[in-house]
């Protein structure tokens, strides 16, 4: 029993990390480096006391990143906690990484998010905002997610902390500009490098797409709920369960202007959802005052928590946490393995 219960557990969660996967959905070159590389890097510089790492100039592969960042998130943790705990590396790692849970207003019983959500949605419809005006759509999030899949112990329990800016226009061109962020505090509910990232951060990229080679996240979405329900389930469908519907809102926002319209009818879409429950005032890891929302996957394993701006109806942040502990996970749950934060969506004429 408790070894089906541990497969399941693991199933769920490389759902919740696939989901989450910054690269899903676009285009991207084939990687630098092999896993087998990747490892044999790690231990050079670890035998060499060597705890940064610095790209080559002008490299443009989009895959290679995320798996880099892991074993950067790593070292840079193993570098900063103290000698002689006693404790496996792995476990080391993750207590440094993981961050506290947000202080929710209801964190226990909550009742339905329906109401709420359908009435924020009525006056989120009346706003009136100047549409946006330039030839780009220019998105800034900040994103933390913990490796809570991987078999090997370099990577097991590593983190990905990550800028990441992005300018696109209607024909699919633009450019992405990602940065490696320094670990974030151990224990702590508020992020750091809110207003960009160190000079001097380890790792940079800029990449720049052509027409038609950036995949977006519901190319030109509606804003009639029925229809943007139906255009979100095609990028995550909603049969997978409750927690499908917030985790394709969370990845449309990161492509998204988002009007007023079009904020009011996914809060539609998300008050349609069964098991999303109301948690009341929260102060997210940017420092902004909001409402949060949740919802528990049907085998219980995660929990998707959206954070919402009761004045606008805007997506503030989204996260995500395990209620079970992963199978080979030193993380003790309840904990946070992933979340963003949504810091800018706009138009604009200039590109970077």
């Amino acid at each position: 029993m408790a070894e089906e219960r541990d497969e399941q557990t693991e199933r769920l969660l490389r759902r919740l990390v696939e989901a989450n996967d910054p690269v899903r959905g676009r285009q991207v070159a084939p990687p630098r480096r092999s896993a087998a590389e990747l490892r044999q890097l790690v231990d050079q510089r670890r035998a060499a006391g060597r705890w940064r790492f610095t790209a080559r100039p002008g490299v443009r592969t989009r895959l290679a990143l995320p798996v880099v960042v892991v074993a950067v998130g790593a070292l840079a943790l193993v570098n900063v906690l103290p000698g002689g705990s006693g404790r496996p590396a792995s476990t080391r790692v993750a207590m440094a990484a993981v961050p506290a849970l947000l202080g929710v207003q209801f964190p226990g019983e909550a009742s339905p998010a329906g109401p709420w959500l359908r009435e924020l949605a009525e006056r989120t419809a009346l706003l009136d905002e100047p549409p946006g005006v330039g030839r780009y759509t220019y998105l800034h999030v900040q994103s933390w997610s913990l490796e809570t899949t991987a078999t090997d112990p370099e990577v097991a329990n590593a983190v990905v902390a990550r800028d990441e800016r992005l300018w696109w226009a209607a024909d699919r061109s633009g450019r992405e500009e990602i940065t490696v962020l320094p670990p974030q505090p151990r224990d702590g509910e508020r992020a750091n490098w809110l207003d960009g990232p160190p000079a001097d951060s380890p790792e940079r990229r800029h990449i720049d797409y052509l027409p038609g080679e950036l995949a977006v996240v519901v190319e030109t979405p509606v804003t009639d709920p029925a229809g943007l329900a139906e255009q979100l389930s095609a990028h995550e469908p909603f049969s997978n369960g409750p927690q499908a519907v917030t985790r394709a809102v969370a990845s449309m926002y990161r492509y998204h202007e988002m009007p007023p319209a079009l904020r009011a009818a996914v809060l539609h879409v998300l008050s349609d959802t069964k098991g999303l429950v109301y948690r009341g005032r929260v102060v997210d890891r940017a420092g902004r005052s909001g409402v949060a929302v949740s919802v528990d996957s049907a085998a219980g394993a995660t929990r998707d928590l959206a954070v919402l701006d009761p004045e606008t109806g805007a997506l503030l942040s989204y996260e995500q946490l395990a209620l079970i502990s992963p199978p080979r996970s030193a993380v003790r749950a309840p904990a946070v393995i992933s979340y963003v934060l949504y810091l800018a969506h706009q138009r604009t004429d200039q590109l970077s």
